[in-house]
Order: structure tokens, then C-alpha cells, then sequence
């Protein structure tokens, strides 16, 4: 009887761990450059709470005038909840700025976002770590 309890906890445990795997792999900051900060001004045009990570869709130009489309991930609903960041605190339209890691891949306009300012001055902690100056 002993063994058997035994061997359904070891199980049971294995199989916690074995799951646990993927859901914290996810969570890691690999596509983005810790070391490549960037900031964006631009307008919101949608956000997506969900999970795993939530999504800050915004537009803006480049230094030729040009359309540009962002996207950022950030923080889990939780997270974004916990720090403040409820449905209707940024909006479609709003105008703000972003500072964030950018993605390893430079082609892409895509970054995983630290903070959002918002055009009020009221800063939300929206990811993790702590944005470096830019070079």
C-alpha cells in the first residue's frame, strides 16, 4: 500500500513538472533584446487582454513620415489588473508612449513593453525589467 501511494505522488509530481516546462518557457523574454531598448510614440489602435500575454497594437511613423504598426507584448490580465492597467485605463485612440525591449529580429516592429505613459504623464509598469537608457 505504501509503495503504491508512493509511486502516485511520484507520478503525480513528474507530471506537474513536466507541465510546468512549457508554461515557463513561454514566459521568457528570449525574442527581445535586453540590451536593445526603444521607445514609441504613437496612437493606440487596439489591446488585447489575455493570456498568456496581453498585446498593445499601436501606430506611428517613421522619421520619413511613413505608417508604422507596433506591437508589444505585455504582462498577463493579472498582472496588468494588479499594476492598475483595468479595461477602458488605455484605449483605442489614446495616445502614448512606450518604452520596451525590441525584438531580437530587427525586421520586425515588435517589442516586449516595460511601461506605457499616457498622455496624462500617468506611467503603468506594464512588463517586466528595468529599461535601460537608450544608446
Amino acid at each position: 500500500m505504501r509503495q503504491s501511494l508512493l509511486s502516485a505522488a511520484s507520478a503525480s509530481l513528474l507530471a506537474v513538472l513536466l507541465a510546468a516546462g512549457p508554461a515557463l518557457a513561454h514566459h521568457s523574454l528570449a525574442d527581445f533584446d535586453p540590451h536593445d531598448p526603444v521607445t514609441v510614440r504613437g496612437t493606440v489602435t487596439s489591446i488585447r487582454f489575455r493570456n498568456p500575454h496581453s498585446v498593445i497594437f499601436l501606430d506611428t511613423r517613421d522619421a520619413s513620415g511613413k505608417p508604422v504598426k507596433w506591437m508589444f507584448e505585455v504582462y498577463d490580465v493579472a498582472n496588468l489588473f494588479h499594476n492598475g492597467v483595468k479595461r477602458g485605463v488605455i484605449k483605442a485612440g489614446d495616445e502614448v508612449t512606450i518604452k520596451a525591449f525590441r525584438a531580437r529580429d530587427g525586421s520586425k516592429h515588435e517589442g516586449a513593453a516595460h511601461e506605457v505613459i499616457l498622455a496624462s504623464g500617468r506611467s503603468l509598469v506594464v512588463g517586466p525589467g528595468t529599461i535601460p537608457p537608450e544608446r
